[in-house]
């Protein structure tokens, strides 16, 4: 299908723009710069059109009407006097319900699009966007989550009017499918929605930017799911880009080094163990908590024996270099130890089920 996509250079345009071609979509891209004439060529030659283009903050209040009303209409009557069958998917908002100039315009744009469904056979669809974040979005504009974002990723401080006042959000992304799916469908809702929407407060959305921010030092990362992983994921976009890389804290001692990269809540640990040469480390064994080691460099032997036997008999001996990469499930109830038996030291990549702990090690040497 060939997409004329209006405000193609835009947030949600953007990332609508990627979504299309990834389903193999034709893209038309129409923005500012292009002229009125472009754009009735445009609409003639496609065959859907998602309008997204519209004002928001602009230096003239009538621009509200002039472009978010006006401009649908001038692509309703386009649509109307084209030969050909199109769909029409618009981005409409929640403010539509509201009594100000913006959320005037947009209904007033969803009226057009409204008598354009029901007079032709044009398959329209209206998006009443909520808040919407993600990755490039402007800070300082209007989205308050790109803003403390932009803000607390430079160690800048943000201010919350209400901390208590709800808010109702949804991911870039969500969006983006959302609207390809509503273009493939045979026969679109008139008034489809995005989901899910994130019920949120603005302390809470707070706390939640800070965690992401504070997992570089703390090396706990939230939960990678719903809104904290969109969240993280949003974050990381607006850390400088002189700033994306940052260092761990290394613990060292004779036989090597202990460095933990991340902890993930409710999913572990992951680190880096580092033996030198002719060393042992390890020693010990879990009574629950499982484990998985990756060799990466060097050259050692893994051993593994039964835990509370008294000859401690090796039960298992394992030769690993980072050659030949493999993963070795470390067995509950069973002591385990890796000797460097190079002469360079030797990286072992360590996942963790859980996060270690000195109120519940569950790492025993006895």
């Amino acid at each position: 299908m060939k997409v004329l996509v209006t405000g193609s250079s835009g947030f949600i345009g953007q990332h609508l723009v990627r979504a299309l071609k990834r389903r193999g979509h034709e893209v038309i891209l129409f923005d500012r710069e292009n002229t009125g004439a472009e754009l009735l060529k445009d609409i003639e030659e496609a065959d859907a059109i998602c309008h997204l283009a519209g004002e928001n903050r602009p230096k003239d209040l009538a621009d509200f009407e002039k472009v978010n009303h006006g401009l649908t209409e001038t692509i309703c009557s386009a649509i109307l006097a084209s030969n050909k069958q199109k769909r029409l998917l618009f981005a409409s908002s929640i403010q539509a319900d509201l009594n100000n100039p913006y959320g005037v315009s947009k209904k007033e744009a969803e009226v057009c699009i409204e008598k354009l469904a029901k007079e032709t056979n044009t398959l329209c669809s209206i998006f009443r966007l909520p808040n919407v974040f993600g990755k490039g979005c402007r800070p300082f504009y209007n989205s308050v989550v790109a803003t403390w974002c932009y803000q607390i990723a430079r160690g800048e401080q943000t201010t919350i009017s209400n901390p208590s006042n709800e808010l109702h959000l949804v991911y870039v992304c969500d969006v983006a499918d959302a609207f390809v799916n509503s273009l493939d469908e045979a026969k679109p809702s008139l008034w489809p929605s995005v989901s899910p929407v994130y019920d949120t407060t603005l302390g809470e959305l707070n706390k939640l930017i800070h965690e992401c921010a504070d997992s570089r030092k703390t090396r706990e990362i939230p939960v990678q799911e719903g809104l904290s992983k969109k969240m993280y994921a949003t974050y990381i976009s607006y850390i400088p880009e002189d700033a994306i890389s940052y260092e761990i804290k290394v613990a060292k001692e004779p036989r090597g080094s202990f460095n933990e990269i991340i902890r993930l809540k409710n999913m572990g640990q992951v680190s880096i163990n580092v033996i030198a040469p002719h060393k042992i480390k390890g020693g010990h064994y879990h009574e629950t908590k499982i484990e998985k080691f990756v060799f990466l460099t060097g050259h050692c032997v893994y051993r593994m024996y039964p835990a509370g036997k008294p000859d401690q008999s090796v039960s298992k001996e394992i030769l690993c270099d980072g050659d030949n990469y493999i993963v070795i499930d470390v067995t509950p109830g069973y002591f385990h130890e890796i000797e460097n038996i190079g002469e360079t030291g030797a990286i072992t990549l360590i996942w963790a089920s859980e996060e270690y702990t000195d109120l519940v090690p569950d790492t025993y040497r006895e």
